[in-house]
C-alpha cells in the first residue's frame, strides 16, 4: 500500500493513518450520495441553542427530535436498517481488521476495549474475539465519529489530508498519549464580567466562554445530580485552572475520570470561590466541572469543540427559584486580581481554623433554609475568634470582631456597632437552635437610617470581613493577639 502521509504528519501509527484516511474518504462518498439522494439520516438528539436572558445571562434551549445538526454517524451502523453497513465497507473492515490483529500495538486495542488495559499482552490479542460490544461499539464510534466531523467543519469540501488529518491527530492523540493534558474549567454562576480575560496567577484565569464552548459544555451533565437548565447556563465566564493533565489507559476507563467529583481539585476550587466571594461580596457558585482537552479528543459532537464533565450544586438555593430579570452583579479586571490576591494569601496561609472558617462560609452561601446559613456562619466566626476559654464567649467573639472591623476598607460601622450586631447575630443563633418561635422576629439588622439587611446577610458579611482581614494579618489567627494588639492597645513583642 502506498503511503497517503505528508512528510508533515507524524502520526504515532502510520498505518493505523493510512487506513483510517481511506475509510473516511470511502465513508463520506457514501453519506454524500444518501444526501444526493435525499435520504433520511437523523439529528442529534437534545442539540442546544443559545441565547440571552434580560440579566445579560446566556438561555439555553433544546430541541429533542429533530432541528439539530445533522448526525451523520446515524448513518452507519451493523445492521440492515442502516444505509451504510460497516461490516460491509471494504474500506472500514480493513481498518477494523488491523485494529483487531496481532500487527497493530496492544494499546491501540486494549484502549477501545471495556477489559483491563493492564492484561497480558496475549490476552489482550484475544479481545477481539470475543463478543465484546463496547470494543465493537468503539471501533464504530471511531471511524463513524470523523465523518461526522469532517463534514460539519467543511461542508460539502472533498476529502483532502488537510481537512482530515487535524481530526484525526486530536482522537490518535487520545489513544495512544500515556498523560492528557487538560484545562479545568469551572463555568462561575450569575455573574458577568466587564473583560474578556483575566490572569489570576498560580496557574488561574477567569476568562470568557465563546458561543461554541457554551453549547459543548451544556450538553454535559450528570444523572445523579439534577441541575435546572435556567442555572446550569447562567454563565459568561470561567474559573481556568491551568496545567493539568491525567493518566490515560482506554476509552472505557476515561469516564471514571470525567464523572467523579474527586478527579477535580475541588478544595482548590472552593477555596477560589471563597476568594471570590470574599473579594467582590457577591452571591455566586459553580454547577459544572469541565475538563477541555489540549491537543487532544476521545470523541466528537458535530463541530463543537471536544469537552468533557460532570453537574454539580455548588451555589445558592434560591438560584433556582429566582426569575433573575435584574441584570447580574458586575465583576470589574480589578475585582478579579483582587480575588486572585485573596486566593494566593489564602493558599499560603496553613491554618486548619481558617479553612474550616471558609469551608464554612461556602456552605451558608448556598444552604437552603435562612437558620442553616446562620449556625454556619457563627461556627465559622467561633473557629476564627474563639479560644480554650469557653467564659464569656459570645462576648468575647463580638469584642473581636468588632476590633477586626477596624482594620477593614469595607466595614462602614463604628466597633461599637459591630460589637451589637454580632451580639444580635447569636441572639438569632441560640433562638435557632433552641427553636425558640422569637427567631423570625429577630432576621433583620438595621444598617442606617430606616434600612435593613437580613441578620444572615449581616453574618455573611462579618464573617467575609474577618477572613480577609485574618489573610491580609495573620498574627491575629492567635485570638489572644487581637486582645492585645487591638482592643487593650499592647505592644507586645513577638
Amino acid at each position: 500500500m502506498t503511503s497517503r502521509m505528508n512528510i508533515e504528519y507524524q502520526p504515532a501509527d502510520p498505518h493505523l493513518f493510512n487506513l483510517t484516511a481511506e475509510a473516511v474518504e470511502e465513508g463520506l462518498a457514501r453519506v454524500r450520495k444518501l444526501v444526493a439522494d435525499k435520504k433520511y439520516i437523523g439529528t442529534y438528539f437534545k442539540f442546544p441553542e443559545m441565547s440571552y436572558s434580560a440579566s445579560g445571562m446566556p438561555e439555553f434551549s433544546q430541541r429533542l427530535f429533530s432541528g439539530g445538526p445533522t448526525d451523520y454517524k446515524e448513518a452507519f451502523g451493523r445492521k440492515d436498517d442502516k444505509p451504510v453497513r460497516l461490516d460491509h465497507v471494504p474500506s472500514f473492515l480493513a481498518l477494523f481488521n488491523y485494529i483487531d490483529s496481532a500487527e497493530s500495538c496492544s494499546r491501540l486495542r486494549a484502549y477501545f476495549s471495556s477489559t483491563e488495559a493492564s492484561m497480558p499482552n496475549e490476552e489482550v490479542e484475544k479481545v477481539s474475539s470475543r463478543n465484546d460490544s463496547f470494543y465493537q461499539r468503539s471501533k464504530d464510534l471511531f471511524i463513524s465519529g470523523i465523518v461526522d466531523r469532517y463534514i460539519h467543519l467543511h461542508g460539502d469540501a472533498p476529502f483532502s489530508l488537510e481537512h482530515f488529518t487535524p481530526i484525526y491527530l486530536l482522537l490518535e492523540s487520545g489513544i495512544f498519549k500515556e498523560i492528557l493534558p487538560i484545562d479545568i474549567v469551572v463555568p462561575i454562576l450569575f455573574l458577568q464580567f466587564n473583560f474578556e480575560r483575566a490572569s489570576l496567577g498560580t496557574g488561574m484565569s477567569i476568562e470568557h466562554m465563546d458561543e461554541g464552548f457554551q453549547l459543548a459544555r451544556f450538553l454535559q451533565s450528570s444523572d445523579s445530580t439534577e441541575v435546572k437548565p435556567s442555572v446550569m447556563g447562567a454563565a459568561t465566564h470561567a474559573l481556568i485552572l491551568h496545567d493539568w493533565e491525567f493518566k490515560n489507559r482506554r476509552y472505557y476507563e476515561a469516564f471514571n475520570t470525567y464523572y467523579v467529583f474527586s478527579t477535580y481539585p475541588l478544595n482548590r476550587i472552593e477555596s477560589f470561590f471563597t476568594a471570590l466571594r470574599i473579594a467582590t461580596g457577591t452571591s455566586t457558585g459553580y454547577a459544572q466541572l469541565l475538563m477541555r482537552p489540549l491537543g487532544w479528543a476521545h470523541s466528537y459532537e458535530a463541530h463543537l469543540p471536544p469537552v468533557e464533565g460532570i453537574s454539580i450544586r455548588r451555589y445558592p438555593a434560591w438560584f433556582e427559584y429566582n426569575d433573575w430579570r435584574d441584570p447580574a452583579a458586575t465583576v470589574t479586571e480589578q475585582d478579579a486580581l483582587e480575588a486572585g490576591n485573596v486566593f494566593s494569601k489564602f493558599t499560603a496561609v496553613d491554618d486548619k481554623r481558617l479553612a474550616l472558617a471558609s469551608r464554612r462560609l461556602n456552605l451558608c452561601l448556598i444552604r437552603e433554609t435562612e437558620e442553616d446559613s446562620i449556625l454556619d456562619a457563627t461556627i465559622a466566626m467561633e473557629a476564627l475568634l474563639s479560644d480554650d476559654e469557653r467564659q464569656e464567649m459570645t462576648h468575647k467573639l463580638a469584642l473581636r470582631m468588632a476590633a477586626l472591623s477596624g482594620l477593614s476598607n469595607e466595614i462602614k460601622k463604628t466597633p461599637v456597632e459591630v460589637y451589637r450586631d454580632v451580639k444580635h447575630i447569636y441572639r438569632v443563633r441560640s433562638a435557632v437552635v433552641h427553636g425558640s418561635t422569637k427567631a423570625s422576629a429577630k432576621r433583620e439588622i438595621a444598617v442606617s437610617g430606616e434600612e435593613k439587611v437580613p441578620t444572615v446577610t449581616a453574618a455573611i458579611n462579618y464573617l467575609r470581613m474577618a477572613i480577609k482581614v485574618l489573610i491580609d494579618n495573620p498574627k491575629y489567627l492567635n485570638p489572644s493577639k487581637i486582645d492585645e494588639d487591638l482592643l487593650l492597645g499592647k505592644q507586645v513583642s513577638e
